[in-house]
């Protein structure tokens, strides 16, 4: 870090304006980027992808790219190596884990398409560089939050306070924590929001992260929530900090899991947990992949495979069990 901020100084000091400035104008420093370097790419990459991307995946992005160029900013993209990116991945993974490893050989596979594409080098060194996979037995991922948990969560945090409405809306819409706390009286369509007329109501969702559109009917849990904390048509949002007002997307995660403690629970109790406990309860319902995204709005169906593979497994073995028995 010491070594890219003295090189981020000596650039900045080559750059700067050999002649004064106007007068009321101050001297603005010019960082350069070495042309054909990774910063550069990734420059090029940021200017010409991101106004497809959602402001997620930029978010995402931009933090991964900030890691890339304080590792590689200064090394030319033609003569980066297949050997470079795996000592990169390899030592990403060891600092990080194994999703910072994969996370830093997406990145690289992105960047290197694109530098084919653009012409900075004619092939892809990234292309055949493997994901990296958990030893067996390791936990993998995310967890969901089990039915037992959610009911310490709702006997602490009964209806009536604020902390019920966030599980409700996490639970019966299945969003993201960026989607979720976005969600208000707003957001419902079928007739002006009336607490005591909330049926046959939808809840419309623009997905922050994909810009996908859903539109899910409001369930009477839900509903039972928002009428027992009085949510006025005019909130902000359904899910409101002590002060009325809707939370960031970290700042809701970090008070979630606050409250998940305080309701005795010693898993991981994030608005995640959550998302995969929605779609977990689905499955177990013994409904589709395709029903279930529908809910959820995921593309990749190979995803959301991982969010309820335990729970059909289940589903399944209870159904073979039951056979086996009768026959």
């Amino acid at each position: 870090m010491r070594a890219y901020a003295t090189a981020l100084e000596t650039g900045t000091k080559a750059g700067q304006a050999k002649s004064p400035p106007e007068p009321g104008k101050p001297r603005t420093p010019i960082k350069t980027v070495p042309a054909g370097s990774m910063a550069a790419l990734i420059r090029h990459y940021k200017k010409s992808k991101f106004p497809e991307l959602g402001q997620v995946t930029q978010d995402n992005y931009t933090r991964l790219f900030a890691r890339l160029e304080v590792a590689a900013g200064s090394l030319p993209v033609a003569k980066i190596t297949e050997d470079d990116i795996q000592r990169m991945v390899d030592e990403r993974a060891a600092e990080g884990g194994i999703e910072a490893g994969n996370s830093t050989r997406r990145i690289f596979r992105l960047l290197m398409a694109f530098a084919k594409d653009h012409k900075y080098r004619k092939d892809n060194p990234a292309k055949d560089i493997r994901k990296k996979r958990r030893p067996k037995g390791a936990k993998k991922g995310w967890d969901t939050l089990s039915e037992t948990n959610i009911a310490k969560f709702f006997a602490r945090w009964p209806l009536g306070t604020r902390q019920h409405v966030a599980m409700t809306v996490l639970l019966y819409t299945g969003q993201r924590r960026g989607d979720a706390v976005r969600l208000g009286p707003h957001s419902v369509v079928g007739g002006k929001f009336d607490l005591d007329n909330l049926t046959d109501c939808s809840i419309e969702v623009r997905q922050n992260k994909t810009g996908k559109e859903l539109e899910i009917p409001l369930a009477a849990q839900l509903a039972a929530a928002l009428k027992a904390c009085k949510i006025s048509a005019d909130a902000p949002a359904f899910i409101l900090t002590e002060r009325g007002k809707p939370y960031s997307d970290k700042s809701f995660t970090g008070k979630f899991s606050a409250w998940g403690k305080a309701a005795g629970i010693t898993t991981q109790c994030s608005p995640h947990t959550l998302r995969f406990a929605a779609a977990r309860r689905l499955a177990e319902l013994g409904l589709s992949l395709k029903v279930i995204a529908s809910i959820t709005g995921h593309d990749s169906l190979k995803e959301l495979e991982r969010y309820t593979k335990a729970a059909e497994q289940r589903l399944l073995a209870k159904q073979a069990i039951a056979a086996l028995g009768s026959h």
